[in-house]
């Protein structure tokens, strides 16, 4: 698991968000935390083909890639570190 998804999951801990591991670790290994906050569901990703992982042409950034009906018309937003990935989560950003 990047360093980034375990930062992200200690900050949903911290703050007393109950989460959900929902990663498939099976042919496309990906690593996905669920939650639900404010009223909407929430996934935070970082794997293969994901917004900040990895491809067979691309290095591991170790990025997250957040969705969730509540930022971006409920399109992705990519290569966030932890903080800003729970910036969103907290509605610091839009």
């Amino acid at each position: 698991m990047t360093k980034e998804m375990e930062l992200f999951r200690k900050m949903l801990d911290d703050n007393d968000i109950e989460w959900h591991d929902a990663s498939d670790m099976d042919a496309y290994p990906i690593t996905r935390t669920h939650f639900n906050y404010r009223g909407h569901d929430w996934s935070v990703i970082h794997g293969y083909c994901s917004y900040g992982g990895y491809s067979l042409f691309e290095k591991d950034k170790g990025l997250l890639e957040l969705m969730s009906d509540a930022v971006n018309g409920g399109d992705p937003v990519g290569y966030l570190t932890a903080k800003e990935a729970f910036d969103y989560v907290r509605g610091d950003t839009e």
